[in-house]
């Protein structure tokens, strides 16, 4: 946990789910997620942690699904953040 929550960037948990045996029997051979969600855990685990100061051992995930919009959301986000710094 030290490791992400000292990154310059935002780290980023993803996690896939998989279709249920009924939707993988309608004949789709490949294995695919069927749901993809993400969160953002830099600030979570700063904040749990009381920066640093206490053991993480679990962080509740309210992901939201990996998608354009969300991606586009992100990218925004951080180019506001890097023009409000300067870099």
């Amino acid at each position: 946990m030290k490791y992400w929550r000292q990154q310059a960037y935002p780290v980023m948990l993803v996690i896939g789910t998989f279709a249920d045996e009924e939707e993988r029997s309608r004949g789709k051979n490949k294995l695919e997620f069927a749901d993809v969600r993400w969160m953002e855990i830099s600030s979570v685990l700063k904040r749990l942690s009381a920066d640093g100061t206490k053991p993480v051992k679990q962080i509740e995930f309210k992901g939201e699904r990996l998608d354009m919009s969300s991606v586009r959301r992100w990218r925004d986000r951080i180019l506001a953040e890097g023009s409000q710094t300067g870099n």
